[in-house]
């Protein structure tokens, strides 16, 4: 891969400067200008003086020493960009993540099925109503296996409970379901 005879100025967004600040080369330097000058064909390849972080390709640059802000030249440097550690996102996903993808998945649209279902029979109170009335009731379970909870309070307390106070195969079922 052949290196160009120009360096390549690319500026950099404003969210990528704090962070690429320490890894780019440091070997360019900018002569400040006298007076303002229209633009020339040139001046696309050049920073604004204002602009700090630059990355430069590594060659020699040579501009018009007429025109203002001209770089000078900055020694050939290879410039190494790796992942860091602390950079860089885990992106695994676990049995359960996809799981519960899948869950959220079927459940999701089961409701905007069904809701739907609702909408076009009874109109929009009766999905009101509906969802009202099933929270309602999710509500009240919860507060139940709390109050459960706090009285006694076990590992594995859902199975158990079921097995102890409703029937032993539809607690095996539960902790199945649960687990």
């Amino acid at each position: 891969m052949s290196q160009p005879a120009e360096a390549q100025l690319v500026e950099l967004p404003e969210w990528a400067r704090p962070w690429l600040s320490g890894v780019l080369p440091t070997g360019m330097e900018q002569i400040p200008s006298g007076s303002p000058h229209p633009p020339s064909q040139n001046s696309l390849l050049r920073p604004p003086n204002d602009s700090p972080s630059l990355i430069s390709a590594p060659s020699s640059v040579s501009t018009d020493s007429e025109d203002t802000g001209i770089l000078t030249k900055c020694p050939e440097e290879r410039l190494v960009v790796g992942l860091s550690r602390e950079r860089t996102v885990s992106r695994a996903l676990k049995g359960v993540h996809i799981f519960m993808i899948t869950v959220n998945a079927t459940l999701g649209t089961g409701l905007y099925w069904r809701g739907g279902q609702i909408l076009e029979l009874g109109g929009p109170l009766a999905v009101v109503l509906s969802f009202l009335f099933i929270g309602i009731l999710t509500w009240g379970v919860m507060q139940c296996i709390t109050e459960m909870l706090c009285i006694w309070p076990i590992p594995g307390a859902l199975s158990v409970y079921v097995s102890q106070f409703v029937d032993e195969e539809l607690g095996i079922a539960v902790g199945v379901t649960y687990w």
